[in-house]
């Protein structure tokens, strides 16, 4: 049976024709976000890209609503323009979700976002390069967090379950929550328990 294959939201922040920013005023977002969609579906065509502009808040908290909560394996916010708010709101609102900044065209939003990240402590990667390559390897993050996430831990060990190789339940306890992991112990004795604690 073939797996599904995981599924990308490309979100593209974009502001009315008229208005003047980075990288110029009347700049085509939606060009934009088919030349963005294309690239990665040639890169990574084992994941299923999705692609919006949104143009302002009030149509992400909508769209996020309705299209997208609990729908894709991540979200890549893809910085076009400055002073929208949407990249916060990803950061804040979506799980997982990475950031890419297309230089000299998002840095205001990007660098307010590093800003946010680190004072949230939110665990959000992000990337402001000329090469778009450092894009596609951070969306292929996606693929490999859902990989990990249908895997499995199997501890052979006969020591107590408070004394796994060194892990604490505690410690086994945060692999599964952080990755999605399932953590079992087999004793030579070919009993297996579940999570420990």
């Amino acid at each position: 049976m073939e797996k599904a294959k995981t599924k990308v939201r490309i979100v593209l922040p974009g502001l009315p024709e008229d208005q003047s920013s980075w990288p110029h005023i009347g700049y085509d977002y939606l060009k934009r976000a088919d030349e963005i969609t294309s690239a990665l579906e040639i890169a990574l065509p084992e994941i299923e890209f999705s692609k919006v502009v949104y143009y302002s808040l009030e149509e992400v908290q909508a769209g996020y609503e309705n299209d997208e909560k609990g729908k894709y394996d991540g979200y890549l916010v893809y910085l076009s323009c400055i002073w929208t708010d949407i990249p916060f709101f990803y950061a804040r609102t979506a799980k997982p979700v990475v950031i890419s900044n297309q230089l000299y065209s998002g840095c205001g939003d990007y660098l307010k976002s590093i800003e946010i990240i680190n004072q949230e402590n939110l665990p959000i990667p992000c990337i402001s390069s000329s090469d778009f390559q450092d894009t596609v390897d951070l969306v292929k993050l996606f693929d490999v967090k859902k990989k990990i996430s249908s895997s499995k831990i199997l501890i052979f060990s006969d020591a107590p379950q408070d004394a796994q190789w060194g892990a604490t339940p505690e410690k086994l306890d945060a692999v599964e929550k952080v990755f999605g992991l399932e953590v079992a112990i087999a004793g030579s004795k070919g009993q297996i328990s579940g999570k420990l604690g």
